[in-house]
């Protein structure tokens, strides 16, 4: 899984510069104890699920560099399956 990182000239800029898996881990972990947190039933799949479901980034035109990871996006999914809303 590779990296993507918002960019430092605009707020829908992205970049794929920083660190692919070392960068992204990081983020990935935080976001699934985030889910877990709100969530604690979810399997392994349903977080697979949800974090599979993020917005294609691409850094030009048909050249994707991965999935923009919404956290906001994730936990109110986890909430969602929970029964509760966000």
């Amino acid at each position: 899984m590779g990296s993507v990182n918002c960019g430092s000239r605009t707020d829908n800029e992205y970049t794929n510069l920083f660190g692919r898996t070392s960068g992204a881990a990081a983020k990935v972990a935080g976001v699934i104890a985030l889910m877990l947190e709100a969530n604690r039933k979810l399997t392994i799949d349903d977080i697979r699920v949800i974090l599979s479901a993020g917005t294609p980034v691409a850094s030009d035109a048909d050249k994707p560099v991965g999935a923009f990871l919404d956290a906001e996006a994730a936990v109110c999914e986890a909430l969602r399956r929970k029964g509760k809303k966000c």
